[in-house]
């Protein structure tokens, strides 16, 4: 899927993708005009043996455009994810600002994702930014839920609930 932003306004994009739907998806877009900006949210989810593959590409053609992207992954069983993010910042994209911020969580010890950010730079005065986690829920996190009297699957939930809060409240939504 190609989509061009050729007016100078923000548009928003949320994606949920699984293996059993939307076992891939490609996404690039186009921000061509000055003050042109795309902010997109997701989740991405994989259980059994399905394998989520996104490519997502965002081409910053013209000043003063603006791109962010923020995606959390939850994985179980035996499921992957491939996720390749890529920014491009064209000659004559001065002022452009770009960020990926992309996480994964494994949900058990067989599933497995790979996040791929990448930036490519070819103009001066601009702003490129990239973060991304892949891993399981942390011992130390869940030790401390569960000290407060909260049961393991009421304390996997809510820390569940606390990795997907960037996307679900995002004020890119």
């Amino acid at each position: 899927m190609e989509i061009i932003i050729s007016q100078p306004y923000i548009k928003k994009l949320t994606f949920y993708w699984d293996g059993t739907n939307s076992p891939s998806s490609n996404i690039l877009i186009r921000l061509t005009v000055p003050g042109a900006g795309v902010h997109i949210s997701g989740i991405f989810r994989g259980e059994k043996n399905n394998n989520v593959s996104l490519v997502i590409g965002i081409r910053h053609e013209a000043s003063s455009t603006q791109s962010r992207v923020v995606l959390r992954g939850l994985l179980c069983d035996r499921a992957t994810a491939d996720v390749k993010i890529t920014a491009v910042l064209q000659k004559g994209a001065r002022g452009a600002d770009a960020a990926i911020d992309a996480k994964a969580l494994l949900l058990s010890e067989d599933a497995k994702a790979q996040l791929m950010p990448y930036l490519e730079i070819d103009e001066q005065e601009v702003k490129a930014t990239h973060r991304t986690f892949v891993g399981p829920l942390e011992e130390e996190e869940l030790f401390y839920t569960r000290s407060r009297g909260v049961n393991e699957q009421e304390a996997k939930k809510l820390l569940i609930d606390g990795f997907l809060a960037p996307v679900l409240s995002s004020p890119y939504v």
